[in-house]
């Protein structure tokens, strides 16, 4: 990860140590998750369509098969959104630092671990 500077590098200003800058998702990983979210939604009613419309629905008897008959569903429906957001996730978060006294800024991406 990379270190924030303590002082400007124009004006060599401290900056505040009191308030520490907020780090943030890059917009490609929000781009990402917009995505993984237009896609999850659109996928469920069409695996509920399928399943709904289909001309026979086997009502399972245990609760084991109940079980897997839902865990299997949730992964196929959300399975892939799911997927897009940890890819998103991986994208590396950047932070902006703003000098109060000069008005410099700079933006550091801050890798992950």
């Amino acid at each position: 990860m990379e270190k924030l500077p303590e002082r400007c590098p124009e004006c060599n200003h401290a900056f505040s140590t009191l308030v520490r800058p907020k780090s943030r998702m890059q917009k490609k990983a929000i781009m990402l998750f917009l995505v993984g979210i237009g896609f999850t939604f659109p996928w469920a009613a069409a695996v509920i369509a399928v399943l709904s419309l289909s001309p026979v629905i086997v009502i399972p008897r245990s609760v084991g098969a109940v079980a897997l008959m839902v865990t299997v569903g949730v992964l196929v429906v959300f399975g892939p959104g799911l997927a897009i957001g940890q890819w998103a996730m991986r994208i590396p978060r950047v932070t902006t630092l703003k000098c109060r006294q000069c008005g410099w800024s700079d933006v550091f991406v801050r890798r992950r671990n």
